[in-house]
């Protein structure tokens, strides 16, 4: 069995994601506008043509299962896309790139790169290089909001401050945040490394995740941590964890300001759920009008953007239910299906790296409830839980199982 030529896909799927953020990296305000789907539309050819010349220079064979989940994924999205009119009477550029977008990140990323060996090494360069960006995020964060930051403690609520570096709102810069102390507590725990600069990044951003306020992000890195605190084998071992979480909880409720602080901007009683149950509510009403192909990509969003301030349904899925009605949601229920599949076969070549996947995957349902990041979708932050969520188990997946393949050939060769 040929060895394979090393593919580099790891400065790929970072090289993209920072693309796709430019616009915001540049502080240009294009989100939803014609520009911004130029801008995407020019990511995705530059993307075809990468894939084309990767493919051929290393003789790229396309993976079959992931062709077959492609090819079910694409059929009910173009039909649901052509029965509530978004790819015929309601045709516009905009919603041929939200169409288009999903399918063709698909196929490049789990088809063409699908059988690529992504290994332990290839992994652990893709997490450095993603804390690298989200320091350079907060950087510029404590840079640019330095008089906010100064002035933090003493705020009344939260709606007065939004800390969100060079992003457009708080919660995408909170879930960057999010993604970002996951990588580094997998760096931290599951690759042993000492170095004190992973200790520094991941204080420093739980710091600016807190000051961000976004309670659904900072549950979820909760979360996150209390899953693979249960799901270890010795609880042992993360007694200094669990010391240091009971350490700062004890310091929240015994200092008044520090409680009072957390129990007025971050809990937010009063607030509840920040008028999401008024928008779901609205986004279900519109649901009803056509529940098997739903309303039509972006139509249901522009309505809520006539009728109100919001820009989002702040909820995964209901946003797929309006987008394409129960056809499309089959679609991704069969794309979370597949994924949780790789998670779970995972544990079979490596245990630990099954913990830390299938609490991503947790994080991000619970993330879904409150947030609207679908997979494959035309924004970063959809490509960012696309990355962590769907491509690194498939293609970790993939790594251990090319790994099995070439060692039971050598058996064979050895037998023989």
């Amino acid at each position: 069995m040929k060895k394979e030529k090393k593919v580099r896909l790891e400065l790929v799927l970072i090289f993209y994601l920072i693309a796709c953020n430019m616009l915001q990296i540049l502080m240009i305000d294009a989100k939803g506008s014609l520009y911004d789907s130029i801008w995407k539309a020019c990511i995705l050819v530059f993307t075809i043509f990468s894939c084309v010349y990767i493919s051929l220079k290393y003789k790229l064979k396309l993976n079959k299962n992931n062709t077959l989940i492609w090819l079910i994924f694409t059929m009910l999205t173009t039909i649901s896309n052509i029965c509530n009119g978004c790819l015929l009477a309601n045709f516009s550029f905009n919603n041929f790139v939200t169409y288009i977008y999903p399918i063709i990140s698909f196929f490049i990323f789990a088809v063409v790169f699908g059988n690529i060996s992504f290994d332990e090494e290839c992994l652990k360069n893709f997490l450095n290089y993603f804390i690298i960006f989200i320091t350079y995020t907060c950087i510029f964060n404590m840079i640019y909001n330095y008089s906010s930051i100064i002035n933090f403690i003493n705020i009344k609520n939260s709606n007065e401050v939004q800390i969100s570096s060079f992003f457009d709102n708080r919660n995408t810069f909170a879930l960057y945040l999010l993604y970002g102390i996951l990588s580094n507590i997998i760096i931290i725990t599951y690759y042993k490394n000492k170095n004190k600069i992973y200790l520094f990044t991941l204080l420093l951003f739980a710091l600016n995740a807190f000051l961000t306020l976004s309670r659904t992000n900072i549950l979820c890195i909760a979360i996150f941590i209390f899953t693979l605190y249960l799901t270890s084998k010795d609880m042992r071992k993360n007694r200094k964890i669990t010391l240091l979480i009971c350490c700062g909880i004890l310091v929240i409720i015994c200092i008044p300001q520090f409680r009072n602080f957390i129990s007025h901007n971050l809990i937010r009683k009063e607030a509840k759920l920040s008028n999401r149950e008024v928008i779901w509510k609205y986004g279900i009403n519109l649901y009803r009008e056509n529940e098997l192909t739903g309303i039509g990509m972006n139509n249901a969003l522009n309505k809520l953007k006539d009728l109100s301030q919001y820009t989002s349904f702040h909820n995964t899925y209901l946003s797929i239910l309006l987008d394409g009605g129960i056809v499309s949601a089959i679609g991704y229920m069969i794309l979370f299906i597949y994924d949780l599949k790789k998670i779970i076969m995972i544990k079979k070549y490596n245990s630990e790296l099954f913990r830390i996947f299938i609490a991503i995957f947790i994080v991000y349902t619970v993330n879904g409830i409150t947030e609207t990041n679908i997979l494959f979708q035309t924004s970063a932050t959809s490509f960012l839980c696309t990355t962590f969520v769907f491509i690194l188990p498939v293609y970790i997946t993939s790594f251990y199982y090319r790994k099995r393949e070439e060692r039971n050939y050598i058996n064979e060769n050895q037998k023989n």
